[in-house]
């Protein structure tokens, strides 16, 4: 029909005439309207119409002059009125559902009903052609429908009712899957109910509470940044932050924090904008921003010491400490570190203690004070191992790894590493692997078994830039670049050291000197290799 109407532009453009028709839900009063409107306006490409007709505003533009027999809207409407009220009901309240793809337990918190109700709801909704099943149980709409449902949600009397049930929902299922996978950390969830108030899923082992939470994440995001009640906006905040955290999501959990800081900030909870500033701070830290960084800790270092909250204030410290640490400032890092763990020992959080006697060693190995550092490895491996926290346990035998190469014994390198790098691997700790990759890479490299060497840190190196962690790609890149070296290939050697001097300069951080050095070398081998031509 598309092709009958526009002529010969369609032919011209294939892959465009397929989106127009994707865009019109294929319904053959749709499609005419379309090549109406592109006949309309010759002198503009197949191409152009499409970023013309968003959907924001597609309805309107194929409102067809005005002419309700001949709209969208009326397409529309003729399957929606042949709905039961209680499916028209479900399609309006889709509608406010903050994202564009659900599962039943959704339908069911939206409508207040039994799971088998939602389900028939949903059936419904499917043979009208109102709802499609992209993936098996989980449910979502055309665009164009999409934006017809938001209007007539826009006019529904329990449209916030109805909304507030569903963020309780996923307020429940967040923190419950929460509980699930991060036992040793406990701090900043909201309390809930034994039972649920509308049906939830089964989240009783790690693999269903991560499945949860992958599926659900761009709705958990979507909710903070397009509701307007404070308690379900830092609720879904405390519950999802460990899981963006782990899962290196710097983005999401960024967009999540800065939404808890305007809502805690609109209702006065001074607790819980500390608590978003502390891990956004650590969120700029990780991704190396460090002034931003240094801002966010230092307001939350601020608001912990209003409200007396030592766990806000500790992660404050340890956020500061990580700053100072990745600019070289050792001897601060360590003063830091230190007030640290006298909080994490006045709070008794087994967590919080072997992380600081991690981070500590850490900061005497950077000074090269080696058995100050491997005497509280051993204790914060100790820790951790007692508090069930296999991510702490995995962070530390690279430190253990990383420590031995120092002191020139690339076997045992190499042992702390791999265990390392399985350790993190199982408990699905995304920047803590990229580490780990990298730190077996340069034990691996330092017992000249190269390919092996070469591999982790190509593969640290493409999770580095996939999620943002730059001092992990700096790392990556200048292995790489010590690696081509070694096996006579300088040019690689060179292009691989200036990628990680420009990363070292961007995020400033003091291995740009060490980056140059290796540069200045480089140039001066080959110079003298000219000379002696």
């Amino acid at each position: 029909m598309l092709t009958r109407l526009v002529g010969d532009r369609a032919s011209a453009e294939p892959a465009a005439v397929a989106e127009l028709a994707r865009r019109c839900a294929y319904l053959p009063l749709g499609l005419r309207l379309v090549a109406e409107f592109v006949a309309n306006r010759p002198q503009v490409t197949l191409a152009e119409h499409l970023a013309d007709l968003d959907a924001a505003d597609t309805l309107d533009q194929l409102d067809a002059g005005g002419d309700e027999e001949t709209s969208l809207r009326a397409v529309f409407s003729w399957s929606y009125l042949r709905l039961s009220p209680e499916a028209a009901r479900a399609f309006r309240l889709l509608g406010a559902h903050p994202g564009r793809e659900y599962d039943v337990y959704a339908v069911a918190a939206l409508l207040d009903s039994s799971l088998s109700g939602a389900r028939a709801l949903v059936r419904n909704l499917k043979r009208a052609h109102l709802l499609e099943e992209p993936t098996a149980g989980r449910y979502t709409m055309h665009d164009l429908l999409h934006v017809y449902a938001v209007e007539l949600a826009s006019q529904e009397a329990d449209r916030q009712t109805a909304l507030g049930r569903l963020l309780d929902h996923y307020v429940w299922c967040a923190t419950t899957a929460h509980h699930v996978l991060y036992t040793y950390s406990q701090h900043w969830l909201p309390r809930l109910a034994d039972i649920p108030a509308t049906p939830a899923p089964v989240l009783e082992t790690s693999e269903q509470a991560l499945t949860w939470f992958d599926l659900e994440r761009p709705n958990l995001v979507a909710a903070v940044t397009r509701v307007s009640s404070a308690e379900h906006v830092i609720g879904i905040a405390s519950a999802t932050d460990h899981y963006l955290h782990v899962g290196a999501h710097f983005s999401e959990s960024e967009t999540v924090l800065q939404a808890a800081i305007g809502a805690a900030r609109s209702c006065g909870d001074r607790l819980s904008e500390g608590r978003a500033h502390a891990e956004l701070g650590r969120v700029f830290a990780q991704t190396a921003r460090y002034e931003r960084a240094d801002e966010h800790l230092t307001q939350a270092a601020a608001v912990a010491n209003e409200t007396a909250d030592r766990t806000t204030a500790y992660r404050a410290l340890l956020g500061l400490a990580k700053v100072r640490f990745d600019l070289g400032q050792y001897e601060q890092a360590v003063t830091i570190v230190t007030r640290a763990l006298t909080l994490a020992y006045q709070i008794g959080d087994p967590w919080f203690e072997g992380t600081t006697l991690g981070n500590l060693g850490l900061c005497f190995e950077a000074l090269n004070e080696y058995d100050k550092a491997l005497d509280l490895y051993r204790r914060a491996s100790a820790v951790h191992r007692e508090a069930g926290n296999r991510n702490g346990e995995g962070s530390v035998l690279e430190s253990l790894g990383s420590t031995y190469l120092r002191l020139g014994r690339p076997a045992e390198a190499v042992h702390y590493q791999a265990q390392a790098l399985r350790v993190v691997r199982e408990s699905g700790h995304v920047e803590n692997e990229i580490s780990a990759l990298n730190g077996l890479g340069l034990a691996l490299a330092a017992s000249r078994r190269d390919a092996e060497a070469q591999e982790r840190h190509e593969v640290a190196l493409q999770l580095a830039r996939q999620v943002g962690a730059r001092i992990e790609e700096m790392r990556a890149l200048d292995g790489l670049g010590d690696l081509a070296l070694a096996n006579d290939r300088p040019d690689e050697a060179r292009g691989r050291w200036s990628d990680a001097l420009q990363v070292a300069v961007d995020i400033g951080v003091p291995q740009a000197e060490q980056v140059r050095a290796k540069l200045a070398a480089l140039d001066e081998a080959e110079h003298g290799a000219r000379e002696a031509g």
